[in-house]
């Protein structure tokens, strides 16, 4: 008969201990991040920051210094961008179903003041 010392039961891997998901930072405040375009909509653009998991969104009237008529204009899918951090907001949502708080951030970014 073999027993386990371990204080939590084996998990699906056979005994091996699920890692920690790494603890996610906001960009900063004024920085300039590359990126690159996952969606583009009639208002802006979507541009993931790094390899994290977080998108920013560009609105359109900050993609360009001169007039924009159309994101499509400006920006295609996948093209690596740079992009100033100009607001970062945080959110907090407590799941119904756990009861346990999740916190969001949402990310605004500029390409016209990113130089």
């Amino acid at each position: 008969m073999s027993y386990h010392h371990s204080r939590h039961p084996p998990g699906p891997g056979g005994g091996q201990q699920q890692q920690p998901r790494p603890r996610y930072h906001p960009p900063e405040l004024h920085s300039v991040v590359r990126g690159s375009v996952t969606r583009i909509e009639p208002y802006g653009c979507f541009v993931r920051i790094g390899d994290g998991p977080v998108s920013g969104l560009v609105h359109v009237s900050q993609l360009h210094a001169g007039r924009v008529e159309s994101p499509d204009d400006v920006v295609n899918l996948d093209d690596v961008v740079y992009a100033k951090v100009v607001e970062v907001t945080r959110e907090e949502n407590e799941d119904p179903e756990t009861g346990r708080t999740r916190v969001r951030h949402r990310v605004r970014l500029s390409m016209k003041y990113a130089d």
